[in-house]
């Protein structure tokens, strides 16, 4: 293990240094042909809808797509058409060792476009992010980050813009979304991680890792950046004491609920003063409390959060226990412990607010639970390696051929 984290350590730094001289441009991208002009063209008010779960599969470099309702399979989109290799000489020449140490990551995480039509995926090690037409699979553009690694990822309420963290270079860079040409960035704590939008879409939310490669003593700043969608300026830096893992807003904006490195928890947070309010232990398996907390997989005990459509319930993965806790959010008290699959990673809300979806990697698969009972309702068989998740509402008759 410290041969290997010593090897990435010089992976990463060697591509640092790389990437800072040769970085990479965006290169020719390839436009949309299904966007009518050069922005997203909404469906008619009052037209059919379908809700759909998405989920971005690492290995595979796939997203599956099953309807939110009926839990059938509509898609399976091949998001690496253009090749399992990164595009770029430096990446070109650092993609093997860090292949051969991290593992495959070809779909890190995905966002739709409000109006149903468009995918975006942040292909992790392949240091980008493509635009793929919902409907076909077809590939649209692709764009690098900066650094070695695209991780997670949102999109503005009008369309207009992508935000992608790049994760190694410590911002969040902002991408015009019919384009693919990036149009700005704002920095961040180090290793930039999970994001999230403001209710009102007006700001968007990193939180920070902290550099996983180094002692806990050396990670740097972990924050939650806060910055405007439309300037990208840095509004509030908010420190938090380790990693910050999954997180969501509150409606109002008030509050952050929070999962952290190596915490079997959550906490909450006060946005305006940046303060912990309150924090819950979560049940530890005996078996998992006899582990080193330092052997988790990127130091992630729990990894996966997700609130309900009225705000009041979590969806808490409990990564190394192979639970999902259902949680009050007022109280900060646990209602219901539901045994799901082997590694559960992501989580997300359905449009209609009622029911939790959360990945699980061991058996590929996704774990669908209902908020109100707190009790599983289905598995959904996925694609190879389930990551992150999202769910959308589109058009009716998109999915149907």
């Amino acid at each position: 293990m410290v041969l290997l984290a010593l090897l990435l350590a010089i992976a990463m730094l060697l591509a640092l240094i790389v990437l800072g001289i040769l970085q990479p441009g965006s290169g020719p991208p390839w436009h949309s042909a299904v966007w009518a002009g050069d922005r997203p063209v909404a469906a008619e008010p009052g037209a059919p809808t379908r809700d759909i779960v998405l989920t971005a599969d690492s290995y595979g470099g796939t997203v599956t797509v099953f309807d939110a309702v009926t839990r059938q399979r509509l898609r399976q989109i091949d998001v690496v058409p253009d090749g399992r290799e990164p595009h770029g000489i430096a990446r070109t020449l650092l993609y093997p060792m860090l292949h051969r140490i991290q593992g495959s990551n070809f779909a890190q995480d995905l966002s739709v476009s409000p109006d149903g039509t468009t995918i975006f995926v942040a292909r992790g090690y392949l240091g980008d992010v493509a635009a793929f037409d919902l409907a076909s699979g077809s590939l649209l553009w692709r764009t690098p980050v900066s650094g070695l690694r695209a991780d997670h990822t949102a999109v503005t309420l009008d369309g207009r813009r992508l935000f992608v963290a790049a994760t190694t270079a410590n911002k969040v860079e902002a991408f015009d979304t019919i384009s693919g040409e990036k149009i700005g960035e704002f920095a961040t704590g180090e290793w930039a991680h999970g994001m999230e939008l403001s209710r009102d879409g007006s700001k968007v939310y990193n939180g920070s890792i902290g550099n996983l490669l180094l002692p806990d003593s050396r990670k740097g700043e972990r924050n939650i950046t806060v910055a405007d969608t439309s300037s990208l300026r840095v509004e509030k830096t908010i420190p938090v004491a380790a990693g910050l893992r999954p997180f969501v807003v509150s409606d109002d904006g008030s509050t952050a609920y929070a999962q952290l490195s190596y915490f079997h928890g959550l906490v909450k947070i006060d946005l305006a003063s940046g303060r912990e309010t309150a924090r819950l232990d979560l049940p530890v398996p005996s078996e998992v409390a006899a582990i080193d907390p330092h052997e988790y997989t990127n130091e992630a005990a729990h990894h996966g959060l997700a609130i309900s459509g009225n705000g009041r319930t979590l969806c808490a993965a409990a990564t190394v226990s192979d639970y999902v806790a259902i949680v009050d959010a007022s109280t900060m008290q646990m209602t219901a412990q539901v045994p799901v699959g082997d590694e559960p990673g992501w989580a997300a809300t359905s449009p209609d607010g009622r029911s939790c979806y959360v990945t699980e990697r061991g058996p590929d698969s996704v774990a669908v639970i209902d908020y109100a009972s707190g009790t599983l309702i289905d598995h959904v068989a996925v694609g190879d390696h389930p990551q992150a998740i999202k769910t959308a509402r589109v058009a009716a008759g998109l999915l149907s051929n």
